[in-house]
C-alpha cells in the first residue's frame, strides 16, 4: 500500500500516460488530426475555426467524463476492498 501511495505522490503512477501509449488512442488521434487538416486545406478559414471550436469542446466534455469516470471507479474500487475485507 505504502508503494502505491508513494506512487501516486510523486508522480510515478501516470494514468495519463499509459493512455497516450494504446495503440487504439494513437490511431484514432492520428485520424483525427488528418481530418482537421484536410478540412484546413479544403475549406475555407471560418470553417476550419468552427471545426476547431467543436474539436476544443469535446475535449474538455472528454476531460470531465473522464475524470467522473475515475472518480466513480476509484470509489467502487475502495468499497469492494472495504467490503472484502470486513467479510
Amino acid at each position: 500500500m505504502k508503494n502505491i501511495v508513494k506512487g501516486l505522490y510523486n508522480g510515478i503512477l501516470d494514468p495519463e500516460n499509459t493512455i497516450y501509449k494504446d495503440n487504439g488512442y494513437q490511431t484514432l488521434n492520428e485520424r483525427i488530426i488528418n481530418l482537421v487538416e484536410k478540412i484546413k486545406n479544403e475549406n475555407n478559414e471560418e470553417m476550419f475555426e468552427d471545426v476547431a471550436k467543436l474539436i476544443e469542446i469535446s475535449t474538455e466534455l472528454n476531460a470531465i467524463e473522464t475524470e467522473i469516470a475515475f472518480n466513480h471507479g476509484f470509489k467502487y474500487g475502495a468499497r469492494l476492498m472495504m467490503e472484502i475485507i470486513s467479510e
